[in-house]
């Protein structure tokens, strides 16, 4: 059985969990190519199942005469303002769509364009081949924050964040873009090569701090929140979907948090000479709430055994086999 797995070339996350989902396929004995979208079709053939791993929705509709079945595992990071658009574009071809979110919000979401054939949510999972808890002495820095450079990801308040705590060491891990966008005081250390790191390497650099911060602006799942509870940091987290949907409740630092459409994040696209309009509604809190939780963060005891629990629950070999029976 011939399977394409689609991901948009400028996603780090994506491109990791599409060539999981590619790895757990293949180890049952489907034949599967990975494919980086670029918003070009001339690499396509035709498939007879395609799973496509985003949100770009306006894009990918491009792609779907290249396929006769479509699983769509849709991230969230935005929200259409005219849902009834998405309903649109999908009219004719729907019939060959099955959408998994990787989170109840991001069913929200597809939920409020009105499609149909939503599976429940498969989320993301973890590599337990790398990943696991340590409890290490003397650790470097205090925080860590890592994420590819978007205007959606917080940066802004972290400087915040980092400049009202100068007595704290933090560490921050992310892309060039980031350079030329962002200027830390001199309590940070950062990273510019997170797009080229190895998952091992990425797993002793997070081990290299005790608490890791969640200050994005809105996420459709948020991975790296996930991999740093179950390396052993403590996790200061806004109480808001989809964060407080995997994370344990008893575990986690949480701050009291709501999702601020008013004040978003707005900006159009255009497909097929057509505008359109997205949202990511700004998830805001109290700052000095927030930093409040991370002192009390760095004097939480670990709990090893909530860690392993939550490493195998999200082991990413048996959660996307939930995709082999979708296939079937």
């Amino acid at each position: 059985m011939s399977i394409a797995v689609v991901y948009p070339v400028w996603s780090y996350s994506w491109s990791k969990i599409s060539n999981q989902i590619a790895e757990v396929l293949r180890s049952n004995g489907f034949n599967v190519e990975v494919i980086p979208f670029t918003g070009t079709v001339y690499r396509f053939r035709m498939y007879r199942n395609m799973i496509i791993v985003g949100d770009i929705l306006q894009m990918f509709r491009a792609i779907t005469p290249y396929a006769q079945y479509v699983i769509w595992y849709f991230d969230a990071p935005s929200v259409m303002l005219r849902g009834n658009i998405v309903k649109l574009w999908f009219m004719g071809v729907e019939y060959k769509y099955r959408f998994v979110p990787n989170s109840h919000w991001a069913k929200t979401v597809l939920e409020s364009y009105g499609l149909k054939n939503i599976e429940e949510p498969i989320p993301h999972g973890i590599d337990t081949s790398v990943w696991y808890p340590q409890v290490l002495q003397d650790k470097p820095y205090h925080f860590i924050y890592y994420s590819l450079y978007h205007e959606r990801k917080g940066f802004d308040r972290l400087v915040e964040l980092c400049r009202k705590m100068p007595d704290y060491r933090f560490r921050v891990m992310s892309n060039y873009l980031l350079r030329e966008k962002v200027q830390f005081p001199s309590n940070v250390t950062v990273d510019y090569d997170l797009a080229t790191l190895t998952e091992k390497e990425l797993y002793e650099r997070v081990l290299t701090a005790r608490v890791y911060i969640q200050v994005s602006y809105y996420e459709g799942f948020g991975i790296t929140t996930l991999e740093s509870y179950i390396a052993g940091l403590n996790v200061v987290a806004p109480d808001v979907k989809p964060f407080n949907e995997y994370l344990p409740r008893d575990d986690v630092l949480w701050v009291e948090a709501y999702h601020d459409y008013e004040h978003g994040l707005r900006y159009e696209v255009r497909y097929m000479g057509v505008r359109y309009s997205y949202v990511i509604p700004k998830i805001t809190w109290n700052m000095d709430e927030f930093m409040k939780k991370m002192i009390e963060a760095l004097k939480k005891p670990i709990d090893i055994s909530r860690r392993l629990e939550w490493r195998m629950r999200y082991d990413y070999r048996r959660l996307y086999r939930k995709f082999i029976e979708l296939l079937r």
